[in-house]
């Protein structure tokens, strides 16, 4: 019996969401539950999205949103809305071509609180980790690194950050035009990677040297690396504030941290 619930953060775009579903669905126990938390899509795309997800056999929890919200408020609601004690997130155009990734996940989540599948595509948390740490920092804008920022924290904390890799279970990238848009402007309902209000945000919490991608494209770099999250030597410039201190206790309390 599973205890995960496999999340999903979106913002319009359903033939892209559905198909992900579609794919995960094919290839997840079905003791798996899904959920999908909106970031204020249209009346039109909801519509799509629940005439999809009435015809799979499935539990699946769909979450309407009528504000805009970050990505990482969505997965902080989602996290708390589910009943399972692991979460698995995934993004919006993740598609999955193989078998196995959840068994993978879930098996590494019974020894460890935080398991990547190669990358923040497709990753493992458990509401241990949480209580432990905190919620996703949502004092950051709607764009890029607020992974790694989970990540810093979680090594802080001296917690160990597992990898099970990506054995062909899924694709997900951008073909080279739209990454090259993406960086030099908006492109509608997705998530923005042209901002630098929360790298900013990110070297305030964090003392290192990353230049950042302000740096990288002032000095006329084509490489837009992300923060540092394998420093030994962690410095914290910037306390932590919880986002939700009344729902972090009651996860203290459950999971005896």
């Amino acid at each position: 019996m599973t205890n995960s619930t496999l999340l999903w953060s979106f913002k319009n775009r359903p033939e892209v969401l559905c198909e992900s579903i579609k794919t995960a669905d094919a290839t997840c126990p079905k003791s798996v539950a899904f959920m999908l938390v909106d970031g204020c899509s249209s009346s039109d795309s909801l519509k799509e999205i629940r005439e999809f997800i009435g015809n799979i056999d499935r539990d699946i929890r769909l979450c309407e949103s009528h504000s805009g919200t970050t990505w990482q408020q969505a997965i902080n609601l989602g996290i708390i809305l589910s009943d399972t004690d692991n979460c698995i997130i995934t993004s919006s155009d993740c598609f999955f071509v193989g078998s196995g990734w959840c068994e993978a996940i879930e098996a590494e989540l019974e020894k460890h609180d935080y398991v990547l599948a190669d990358n923040h595509s497709l990753f493992g948390i458990s509401k241990r980790l949480v209580a432990r740490i905190g919620f996703l920092d949502e004092l950051y804008g709607h764009g890029p690194h607020i992974d790694c920022d989970l990540m810093m924290r979680t090594r802080e904390a001296g917690i160990h950050i597992s990898n099970v890799g990506n054995r062909n279970w899924y694709r997900h990238y951008d073909p080279p035009e739209e990454e090259k848009q993406r960086r030099e402007g908006f492109v509608e309902d997705r998530l923005p990677m042209n901002t630098f209000e929360n790298e900013r945000r990110f070297k305030s919490k964090w003392g290192n040297h990353w230049d950042g991608w302000e740096g990288a494209i002032k000095l006329g770099s084509q490489h837009m690396p992300h923060p540092p999250v394998h420093d030994t030597n962690i410095i914290r410039l910037k306390d932590e504030t919880h986002p939700y201190p009344v729902i972090q206790q009651r996860y203290k309390e459950k999971y005896n941290v």
